[in-house]
């Protein structure tokens, strides 16, 4: 284990994961892997505090120990500053705002999703994100639960899940409606009579509020969906704002500005009632969300305090009170030599900006496509002419090694280049017609017959 930092590149504790003697449930082992820590308590806590970005939790994996140890290694964490957030479900039910085994939903099995208590749910419910989830195939709490729960996504390859437009279709879908809920306590709690529920979550209807006074009623929809979605109307101060799959949830930014977010996973025309902080306004304007940005501008007129939305399936939509712009990142490939080299700047079908690249850029093969995972990636398909494209290479130092990388699929008998010109010295490398295919669930390539090609240089 290290106790460490990557990002801003402190450690101080390390033990060998490989060493073979290492078990964390076996009292031996756990006695000998405590290792050397080289830093007091007190100097990590200045430490943290001297960098500009400084973390707002630890995530304690692998942590077995029992109800007294994991409270006040958690004070301990607390008192630094930051948050307390472990793996396993069971462990540190009072201070973790964050459970691994909890959230992600096929790992670990239906044994090890949390609590199933309505009582910890009822106080803990707006505090962290460690409550049993949707996922109804494990039936009992964990089917249709009427709060939802944090469900956690990737798109990095952990757990095989490299798909980043299911990313954003669950994150809208099921996590989004969840974190509204947790912005209010829960005050009532209603529950159906043995075997009167139509799924095995026994929660019939439950109310939350704020400080503000603000009223939220969840209710369980007798009608069921033939999917895993749950079924259940959300009221706003009497004013519905879901509907099953659909909603118009409000949102308030930390700097206070105030939105509305749409979604229709079915897709269709629906009309909401507008809630207190649009409420009477003649138009609103609204977006669609991409990865991009903000796109396709629309003003929808108010009538009688309701606006009448048509969205397209399982897409996001931003409703706001005038017309507005979002700064969108522009500095990917900030940290590497190269600028944006995934093509996260670029929406499908634009061609290379040349701002960043020469060559032949304007031919019609050459575009930017987006993969069925959201994958950003460079085609070039079926040129009619050698086509070369060139891009700098900056922060490099003179007399250090370096590699340069790049996957490539190529699905023609042509060889394809990569070449370097270092200035003194010119190196290349070159691949003809890819045939192996990636089998390895957590790339991001994977599914295709993507590989690695590579050139050293100085």
């Amino acid at each position: 284990m290290q106790l460490y930092d990557r990002i801003n590149g402190t450690n101080h504790m390390s033990l060998n994961w490989e060493a073979g003697e290492y078990v964390l449930n076996d009292p031996e082992n756990s006695r000998n892997s405590l290792g050397t820590v080289d830093i007091s308590k007190e100097a990590i806590q200045q430490e943290a505090e001297a960098n500009p970005d400084n973390m707002d939790f630890i995530y304690l994996d692998v942590w077995y120990q029992d109800a007294w140890e994991t409270r006040r290694i958690a004070e301990e964490f607390n008192a630094l500053g930051w948050r307390f957030s472990t793996e396993f479900s069971a462990e540190g039910e009072y201070d973790s705002t964050w459970h691994h085994w909890s959230t992600d939903a096929p790992y670990g099995g239906a044994a090890m999703k949390g609590y199933n208590s309505d009582i910890i749910r009822f106080i803990r419910n707006d505090q962290r994100d460690s409550q049993v989830l949707n996922y109804p195939s494990y039936g009992g709490t964990a089917d249709n639960p009427l709060l939802g729960g944090y469900r956690l996504y990737g798109f990095e390859g952990w757990g095989g899940d490299q798909n980043f437009n299911n990313y954003i279709l669950q994150t809208f879908n099921q996590n989004l409606p969840t974190r509204f809920l947790q912005h209010y306590y829960v005050v009532d709690w209603e529950n159906y009579e043995d075997g009167q529920s139509p799924v095995g979550n026994h929660e019939r209807e439950i109310t939350l509020w704020n400080d503000e006074g603000d009223v939220v009623i969840v209710t369980r929809n007798e009608e069921q969906r033939a999917d895993e979605n749950i079924e259940r109307t959300i009221t706003l101060n009497g004013t519905k704002i879901l509907d099953d799959v659909t909603y118009l949830l409000p949102w308030t930014e930390e700097d206070g500005t105030v939105k509305l977010y749409h979604w229709n996973l079915d897709g269709g025309t629906t009309t909401w009632t507008l809630t207190k902080d649009f409420a009477g306004l003649e138009n609103v304007v609204v977006y669609e969300l991409s990865d991009q940005g903000r796109i396709n501008e629309k003003t929808v007129a108010g009538v009688d305090n309701t606006i009448t939305l048509e969205a397209k399936a399982a897409t996001a939509y931003v409703v706001v009170k005038g017309a507005s712009v979002k700064t969108l990142a522009d500095d990917f490939g900030e940290c590497d030599y190269v600028v944006d080299p995934g093509f996260n700047g670029y929406a499908a079908g634009e061609q290379l900006d040349e701002a960043d690249w020469s060559g032949d850029i304007e031919d019609a093969s050459v575009v930017v496509e987006k993969h069925t995972t959201g994958d950003q990636r460079l085609a070039i398909n079926s040129p009619k002419k050698e086509i070369t494209l060139s891009t700098k290479i900056s922060g490099l130092e003179v007399g250090k090694d370096y590699v340069a990388e790049f996957y490539v699929e190529n699905n023609s008998d042509a060889k394809a280049y990569i070449i370097v010109d270092a200035g003194a010295k010119e190196v290349s490398n070159y691949t003809e017609k890819s045939i192996s295919y990636n089998y390895v669930q957590c790339d991001i390539k994977h599914g295709t017959n993507m590989q690695r090609m590579q050139v050293s240089f100085v």
